[in-house]
C-alpha cells in the first residue's frame, strides 16, 4: 500500500495498492543451473533472491511537493542495527514543474553477493528517459516517516558494513565500492 501526501492539499492525499507484475517472482540469484538455492528449498543452501516487482497507475493532481511512501514490518535482523523494526521508503514529487515527467528505472538487478576479503563495485544502473541529472548519497535508512533505524557503534548510514576500505559513493554514476 503506497501513501500520497500533497503536502499543499490534504484533500489530494490518498492510497494505492501496488500489484504484481505478471511473469515476476522469478529468481535471480547467480549460481550453477545443476545447483539449487535456497529459492529451489534446498535447506543447505545458503541464499536465494527471488525478483519480485509491482506497479500501481495513478493520476496526481498539481502539487508541488508529493511525497510518496511505503512502510513494511519486513526489516532482516543484522548484527549492525539495534533492532530490525520496520523499513520506511519514500520519495517526493514536484509535478507543477514537470507535469510530464518520467521516473528513474533501474537496468540492473538488485542484488549483490561477494566474497569476504573481495573488492566490490556496485551500481544499480539508474537511467532516466528524460534526461534528468541523478544524484547519489547515503542517507540513514528510515523506520518511519519520522525515526531512523538505530545503528550499533561504529556503524551508521554511511558506514554500514564492516568494510577494509571506506565506504564510498560517487554521487554522479551512482558506484558503490567497499571491501
Amino acid at each position: 500500500l503506497l501513501t500520497f501526501t500533497c503536502s499543499s492539499n490534504s484533500a489530494f492525499n490518498f492510497y494505492g495498492t501496488a500489484m504484481p507484475i505478471a511473469g515476476t517472482g522469478q529468481e535471480i540469484t547467480p549460481h550453477h543451473p545443476l545447483v539449487p538455492t535456497d529459492c529451489s528449498n534446498n535447506q543447505n543452501f545458503r541464499y536465494g533472491i527471488t525478483e519480485h516487482i509491482y506497479e500501481v497507475q495513478v493520476t496526481l493532481p498539481p502539487c508541488g511537493s508529493w511525497k510518496i511512501s511505503y512502510t513494511s514490518g519486513s526489516r532482516n535482523p543484522v548484527t549492525t542495527l539495534n533492532s530490525s523494526g520496520n523499513y520506511y521508503i519514500y520519495t517526493y514529487l514536484n509535478n507543477l514543474k514537470a507535469p510530464c515527467n518520467s521516473s528513474p528505472v533501474f537496468t540492473n538487478k538488485p542484488m549483490l553477493i561477494i566474497a569476504k576479503g573481495q573488492e566490490a563495485c556496485y551500481n544499480l544502473g539508474a537511467i532516466d528517459a528524460d534526461g534528468d541529472s541523478l544524484v547519489y548519497s547515503f542517507v540513514d535508512p528510515k523506520t518511519s516517516s519520522y525515526n531512523s533505524i538505530s545503528y550499533v557503534s561504529p556503524y551508521s548510514g554511511t558506514n554500514f558494513l564492516n568494510s577494509s576500505t571506506p565506504i564510498t559513493i560517487d554521487s554522479t554514476t551512482g558506484d558503490m565500492r567497499f571491501k
